[in-house]
């Protein structure tokens, strides 16, 4: 006999299938690439390849790649990124605000916000209207995640997308998406007293309904990406008494992932990362992605593909676990500084972008 949750979860899977018609492809033509490609929020997702879906931990970026995530969030987590510049617009800035709370046995709700900022003034001369207009887009997400099964967790995101490229024409679009966690924990194997180890499967689907930014000239229509991401982690990790009990003296992280668009030719990727962390409070990254990308028909300037190699670092303070009183708050902060992806076979010389993401959770 079935439980309601798990009668509740098979219907919410049902429903995303019928929602999700038959997929066809060279649709996705580079609609708000800023927001989707371009920047992450998360600068520890950035440092591992550009990828997350598959990690354990629930932290406020966590909707971006996978919804499901949020579950693991245990108490109420708040905090933001930023980011900047954008190629050869140097004031452009990214900036991202996030907030989660667990609604005790009832699942996780989070709501963040996306948003870029061209920051550079759009003028022409005998056109009044486009005094100090500064081009924008966001994006609003009201988040849901719920454990519907033992290790299995569901979340699902609510969007709001907006573009403002020409004053009084602003562009707007609703889309649904979905994600599945998979957990698998083995703790104090045979021969490996006081190591933890865990793997992580997850896959998240972007936009199920096909919604394209529609303009105030209905004529107008874009379509958003239709994108599919897919992966693992391994995590091995020494919990040893020291201070306390439940420190992780060292941990280690590789994570994969495979990236595909369901509307277009192009994005599609290949993603790893790992990551070494020192008593949770030192952590370094590396990372390696491929993703294909258009050449727009001038392959003697542009290529076909990008890749990259990044790098960075995060600082943790669990005071939960080096207080007297275990004060039940930590405190992240993540880093990278890594050179500006182009596919162009062109030296433009931009300047390094700069992400930087702090997370605060208090437990309870």
């Amino acid at each position: 006999m079935l439980s309601k949750k798990k009668i509740f979860c098979l219907n919410l899977i049902i429903i995303c299938l019928l929602l999700f018609p038959s997929i066809t492809r060279a649709k996705y033509i580079e609609t708000l690439p800023e927001m989707f490609f371009a920047r992450q929020p998360s600068a520890r997702a950035e440092a591992l390849g550009k990828s997350g879906v598959a990690l354990s931990e629930g932290d406020i970026t966590a909707r971006f790649y996978n919804p499901a995530r949020l579950v693991n969030t245990k108490g109420i987590s708040f905090g933001g990124a930023y980011s900047t510049p954008y190629y050869s617009l140097d004031k452009a800035y990214y900036n991202y605000f996030a907030a989660s709370c667990r609604l005790g046995d009832y699942g996780v709700l989070g709501f963040s916000r996306y948003y870029f900022n061209y920051n550079a003034e759009i003028t022409y001369e005998g056109n009044p209207i486009y005094e100090n207009f500064i081009p924008y887009s966001s994006n609003y997400t009201l988040s849901y995640a719920f454990e519907c099964v033992k290790n299995i967790s569901l979340g699902i995101n609510t969007n709001i997308y907006q573009n403002e490229l020409i004053p009084d024409d602003k562009g707007s679009a609703y889309s649904l998406d979905i994600g599945v966690l998979k957990n698998f924990q083995y703790d104090n194997m045979k021969n490996m007293e006081n190591f933890e180890q865990k793997i992580i499967l997850g896959s998240s689907l972007f936009n199920i309904i096909h919604s394209k930014l529609k303009y105030p000239n209905e004529a107008q229509q874009e379509e958003l990406p239709i994108e599919f991401r897919l992966g693992i982690s391994y995590k091995i990790s020494l919990n040893k008494k020291f201070i306390n009990s439940n420190l992780q003296i060292i941990s280690l992280l590789i994570h994969t992932e495979y990236q595909d668009l369901f509307n277009s030719e192009y994005h599609t990727a290949f993603k790893i990362g790992s990551e070494i962390s020192f008593f949770e409070i030192l952590s370094l990254r590396v990372g390696y992605y491929n993703e294909s990308k258009n050449d727009y028909g001038h392959p003697e300037i542009n290529g076909d593909n990008i890749t990259d190699n990044t790098y960075g670092f995060g600082i943790q303070l669990p005071l939960n676990k080096f207080t007297q009183r275990n004060l039940p708050i930590t405190i992240k902060f993540d880093s990278t500084i890594l050179e500006q992806p182009s596919h162009s076979i062109i030296n433009r010389n931009y300047d390094d972008f700069e992400l930087y993401t702090i997370n605060i959770h208090w437990e309870f």
